[in-house]
């Protein structure tokens, strides 16, 4: 059988394996899909890194750490929001469906689900917890630097139900411990080579969140102090309410936490959302000054906006990674353009040749429907064409 006439019917030989090729080739290829998360892409590479001019001259210590930092030398994407409880769930239930461990291992502690009491075993089950209005847009406020590890190799290895898919792939697990007699975390935070997948450090988040590529004019960029593409703070308050730009520092109750993307109207220049509020964002940077923590970035919804203010650029918190202390923005690879373009230009081959094929098609008809009928007796024939 010809498959590519099978596949591809009444195609051209050459048009019909470029084509079959291209999609082989792109499915070897791309990253392993964008499973739901909207993307967005942090250009500009080489950018100048942050001059400390939001700093306060006469502070030392925490708020110097971020001065020096937020230089980029590669193209890469971000989620556009952080990861939410719907994102999070179902990844929990492929494995605490298996067993109960993964439960004391994936479950987070700030998230809109709870238990689902019909579920019978093995392990246990979770789901959206009704009492939120729309509880799968919330953000997961408790996970640890190494649930995300883990969440990234899933989503690595295709979001696969193997357990052996949260072992590798962004990030070796086989690193992570303590090591008591030098005092310090053994994990390995650095994404390993074709990671397609991981958790953002402490230059890519600042780069996402308060880079401007043209903030003195076109080509022309600089950073912003706040991650609203502003000098100002930003204004807490709830979504609908005048003016309001974050959940950091608005009065509210938990079950009227605002989901994702509250305010779409405050956000970073290329397009991140809830960089103030929402969930506190895991980094992969190392705050070796207070001992080998990590960084922590952004101030989390519904806490207070302290002075000087929690939310601009030289300020960030620091957490051990086992701590289920934040959330997570998850970066990605940027799909190969060769193999976009490869696909492109067998589809347009494709479509010449169809194009042609039907220009062919259309000539003949034209030249048939000028040409006269004959009558024979009690038979018809069309002058050049017998069936």
């Amino acid at each position: 059988m010809n498959i590519e006439k099978h596949r591809y019917p009444r195609l051209g030989t050459f048009a019909a394996f470029a084509l079959h090729a291209a999609i082989v080739a792109a499915a070897v290829a791309a990253p392993a899909g964008d499973f739901g998360f909207d993307f967005v892409t942090i250009g500009d590479p080489g950018n100048p890194a942050y001059d400390g001019r939001f700093n306060d001259p006469f502070t030392t210590g925490l708020k110097t750490q971020t001065i020096g930092r937020g230089r980029v030398d590669h193209v890469f994407r971000i989620s556009r929001t952080e990861v939410t409880t719907g994102q999070w769930l179902e990844f929990f239930n492929t494995f605490a469906t298996q067993s109960a461990e993964f439960d004391t291992l994936l479950r987070p502690i700030g998230w809109a689900a709870k238990f689902d009491t019909t579920f019978s075993g093995p392990g246990v089950r979770f789901e959206l917890s009704t009492a939120f209005p729309d509880p799968a847009r919330i953000a997961v406020a408790g996970m640890s630097w190494r649930q995300a590890a883990m969440f990234a190799n899933w989503l690595h290895n295709g979001r696969s139900s193997d357990p052996a898919s949260l072992l590798t792939g962004a990030y070796d697990t086989s690193t992570f411990g303590f090591d008591p007699a030098t005092g310090r975390f053994t994990d390995d935070i650095t994404p390993l080579p074709g990671a397609k997948f991981w958790i953002p450090s402490l230059d890519e988040w600042m780069k996402a969140a308060h880079y401007d590529p043209n903030r003195f004019g076109e080509g022309e960029g600089g950073w912003w102090r706040f991650g609203h593409s502003s000098d100002e703070p930003p204004v807490p308050g709830l979504p609908g309410d005048p003016g309001a730009q974050t959940s950091a520092g608005a009065r509210f109750e938990l079950l009227d936490t605002p989901t994702v993307g509250a305010f779409p109207d405050a956000a970073s220049p290329w397009g991140l959302l809830d960089v103030s509020g929402g969930a506190r964002e895991l980094i992969s940077s190392w705050y070796e000054e207070v001992g080998n923590l990590l960084v922590l970035e952004g101030q989390q919804g519904g806490f207070s906006l302290l002075s000087p203010n929690p939310d601009d650029i030289s300020f960030f918190g620091f957490g051990d990674p086992a701590g289920r202390i934040a959330g997570l923005r998850i970066a990605a690879a940027v799909p190969a353009p060769g193999v976009l373009c490869t696909l492109t230009i067998a589809i347009g081959a494709f479509g010449a040749v169809r194009r042609r094929r039907h220009r062919d098609e259309d000539d003949h008809n034209q030249v048939h429907r000028r040409m006269p009928r004959l009558r024979h007796g009690n038979s018809q024939h069309e002058c050049g064409h017998h069936r």
